[in-house]
């Protein structure tokens, strides 16, 4: 089987979410930087970053187009247009370095990126300006620039550090010590966190696990509910793991029947009687807002059984939302 490298998939993960920066320092650090994919990566995570630049440059934010250009060239060499701008970003950027305004705007960057927990990009964007600013005497935004950039670097410090002993003690299999520093991690990371989520995933699956070796079909199927917020359809670990779960629910176990009214207002799906007391129910994915939520890869809106002349139909969907 063909595997994909690690970091290309999580810096296209990035990408789909909008974030060429935090994909491009993944890049940077891969281990295999010759990998073809990762090669292929680099190019098509520097052109996102040529875009944010321009639309970072059109709207003002000289720095961070800057800084979003440099990257790019790390990952792979600028073609001549783009050399271009990269030194007219860098001239005008020099031009306004010394002015208030672009202290102010680099700050409420920063600050933006703050309120998002995105503390590497803060780290990269307050480093290199104030880097840019030498060692003359600070006025009072470059200061307050400089205790947000020491915040920001004490976070990410700290962040790292718990991904590596939650990482530990998931390796150890010291759940409950690895679940509470994940707690903390929630405090400190973006939700959205490539690597925070991996650890989740991973945790979740384990807890699930553990309670299909104890024969705890309740709790598995607990545990199995979280794991889908950190999972993708394709995942095949997961699905194997709703299959085994499935089988354990099935073991032993006799269909009752449910004492209703009329009797055509049961059916049976999957030796499990399903009572309908509306007229019409809709079936679809657990996202979906149905009254009949299936974990399964299906549709948001999959099918529909309705009541037509004392009888019940059932059918596909058209929308599929």
């Amino acid at each position: 089987m063909f595997f994909r490298p690690r970091e290309v998939l999580e810096a296209e993960h990035w990408l789909r979410l909008g974030n060429p920066r935090a994909a491009a320092k993944v890049l940077l650090e891969a281990g295999q930087p010759e990998h073809k994919e990762i090669v292929q990566c680099k190019t098509k995570v520097a052109q996102a970053l040529v875009e944010t630049a321009r639309k970072e440059y059109g709207a003002g934010a000289l720095w961070a187009a800057y800084e979003a250009l440099v990257m790019a060239e790390k990952l792979t060499p600028l073609n001549a247009q783009e050399a271009v701008l990269a030194e007219t970003i860098r001239r005008e950027a020099e031009l306004r370095r010394w002015k208030e305004e672009s202290l102010g705007e680099v700050e409420r960057q920063a600050q933006q990126w703050v309120q998002l927990r995105r503390w590497r990009e803060v780290c990269w964007l307050l480093g290199d300006f104030l880097h840019h600013a030498g060692e003359r005497t600070l006025c009072g935004a470059e200061a307050r620039l400089l205790l947000l950039l020491m915040e920001a670097r004490g976070k990410l410090q700290k962040s790292e550090e718990l991904l590596r002993q939650a990482e530990e003690e998931l390796d150890k299999g010291h759940l409950d010590s690895a679940q509470n520093m994940l707690r903390d991690l929630g405090e400190l990371v973006p939700e959205d966190d490539f690597q925070y989520r991996q650890l989740w995933k991973r945790l979740l699956i384990l807890k699930t696990r553990r309670a299909l070796q104890a024969n705890d079909c309740g709790l598995a199927l607990q545990y199995l509910h979280h794991v889908w917020k950190y999972a993708s359809n394709e995942d095949e670990e997961v699905r194997q793991l709703i299959q085994q779960v499935a089988e354990l629910e099935g073991k032993g176990r006799v269909p009752q029947p449910v004492p209703v009214r009329q009797r055509q207002q049961r059916f049976v799906v999957n030796n499990r009687w399903l009572v309908i007391s509306t007229s019409e129910v809709v079936l679809g994915s657990r996202d979906g807002e149905n009254q009949l939520r299936l974990m399964a890869q299906v549709h948001g809106q999959h099918a529909r059984i309705w009541r037509e002349r004392r009888r019940y139909q059932l059918a596909a969907c058209l929308n599929k939302r």
